[in-house]
């Protein structure tokens, strides 16, 4: 049996309780069941948003531990459950795959196939435009806080509310922030500000000092979505430009690292190995970044220029009116005969186990425990089940989930997007590249799309090729079928 995992997660609000959790880890052990899994471990994060890792201890834990191979699949309950922000989906996917892992939704169908990850990826970009339209939400009321002078957010060390919820100074606080800024000034580095102020019994992290340093909220500027409130400073503004001016003084130079685009897509067409990224500098000090094969069996590739040429060639070929409504059928087709089976057999699944449940406590009585103790649970069970059984009915007859008409604009999107972005290239890349082959003197760009439908029009152009008739030159790298093949020549 596979090895799996469970992930479940429920985000802060009223609402969300600890039932959320239970709710998601018994759907996600019946989908274990159903499909030949036994779960080895439960990865649970309570009370913390998708939109970002930062405070999910538990996911990044199970992330660590799927590197160390302690499981060959993740389950969760739905897509937004694993995360909300498109880009933290597709690092972390991407790790799992790496690590020869599988994700897998439990109320999800995302069929296996090249539109299964474009439709995986449209349920991303929904879950992420959900957590958009809550923060949207959410803005309008901090707004409307901010119009009555009361500041919305956290305050920063040094400053707190009152019962009105203005902003005032914490005085011992404030001490310590004068502090800093005083020792900043006399030319104390970081780490001697730290061991000062350690030296006086008050224990701050580089990290901390540096950030008291730097934020303007300790010159009196509260300012959010373009309103502002009146805060009085700590300190004053010459001593927060002098602090400035001696940070950039000890600041050392350095360079972020390149953003490979193509990260974890480009397979050596000799050895089979994974393209990563490197860089070398040249006589005027400047970095040229490349992608390059570990055994060194193809010449490195300029960094920049192969990007753009493989998005620009994905785009071209991939996003024409034609093609798009291609994808578009195939995506409904998907829908129309995946998703609401998926559903059914979620419902399916809790009448059955309500049903067991109450066949159970009707035997119970029959055995002599007295009916007055467990006939109204018989009576909460049969009306789940009635419940259920008419949500059954209605599935049954339900459209698709995803309109049309939305899903034909969302494909067509990607058309408008800037190229300067990179958060929209790899958007691009990640929706509609499953890899690139790399060959000495071209590339081939596996597409999430099915060879064996292309259209007239695609079927005309010499760089498509249906993989159902013809296999890649190369045994060294697998390919699944059916994809199309787009040929792009070197730029080597």
């Amino acid at each position: 049996m596979i090895r799996a995992v469970i992930y479940a997660r429920y985000s802060a609000g009223p609402r969300q309780t600890d039932q959320s959790i239970e709710g998601q880890i018994a759907d996600c052990k019946r989908y274990a069941e159903s499909h030949d899994m036994v779960v080895t471990e439960i990865y649970a994060d309570k009370h913390i948003s998708g939109k970002s890792t930062e405070g999910r201890d538990e996911f990044l834990r199970m992330i660590e531990d799927a590197k160390r191979k302690q499981f060959e699949a993740v389950i969760v309950w739905k897509v937004d459950r694993f995360g909300r922000d498109r880009t933290d989906i597709a690092i972390y996917k991407r790790e799992l795959r790496k690590a020869g892992v599988q994700l897998c939704y439990a109320a999800e169908s995302v069929p296996e196939g090249p539109e299964g990850l474009i439709l995986e990826s449209l349920l991303e970009g929904l879950a992420e435009y959900y957590s958009a339209d809550l923060r949207q939400k959410v803005t309008r009321g901090m707004k409307e806080s901010l119009k009555k002078g009361q500041w919305p957010g956290k305050c920063p060390y040094g400053y707190g509310k009152d019962k009105d919820k203005h902003v005032i100074i914490i005085e011992e606080e404030a001490a310590v922030i004068r502090e800093i800024y005083r020792l900043c000034c006399e030319d104390y580095s970081i780490a001697e500000i730290v061991r000062s102020l350690a030296a006086k019994g008050i224990y701050k992290k580089n990290g901390s000092v540096y950030r008291i340093l730097t934020n303007r909220h300790y010159i009196g500027e509260f300012e959010m979505m373009g309103l502002s409130i009146d805060v009085p400073g700590i300190v004053s503004e010459e001593e927060w430009d002098m602090a400035q001016t001696k940070l950039k003084s000890t600041a050392k130079n350095g360079g972020a690292d390149a953003n490979y685009l193509l990260s974890g897509k480009c397979i050596c067409s000799e050895c089979g190995s994974v393209l990563t990224g490197t860089h070398g500098t040249g006589k005027s000090g400047k970095k040229f970044y490349y992608y390059h094969c570990p055994k060194k069996c193809i010449k490195p590739m300029p960094k920049e220029r192969y990007e753009m040429m493989i998005l620009e060639e994905c785009r071209e070929f991939t996003l024409t009116d034609e093609l798009i409504e291609q994808i578009t059928d195939r995506i409904m087709e998907l829908q129309e005969a995946d998703l609401p089976h998926a559903e059914i057999k979620h419902v399916e699944a809790q009448i059955r186990d309500f049903t067991k449940r109450m066949n159970n406590l009707t035997n119970s009585i029959e055995q002599g425990v007295p009916a007055d103790v467990v006939m109204p649970r018989i009576v909460d069970y049969r009306q789940k089940i009635t419940d259920l059984s008419v949500e059954l009915e209605k599935m049954k007859i339900k459209k698709p989930l995803i309109p049309r008409d939305y899903l034909a604009s969302w494909l067509r999107s990607f058309r408008d997007g800037d190229v300067a972005d990179d958060n929209f290239c790899r958007r691009v890349i990640d929706t509609f590249i499953e890899k690139v082959i790399v060959y000495p003197d071209h590339s081939v760009i596996v597409l999430n799309v099915s060879g064996d439908k292309t259209s007239p029009e695609c079927s005309n152009l010499s760089r498509f090729v249906n993989l159902t008739k013809q296999r890649s030159n190369t045994e060294k790298v697998l390919l699944d079928l059916p994809y199309a093949l787009l040929w792009v020549e070197s730029i080597c």
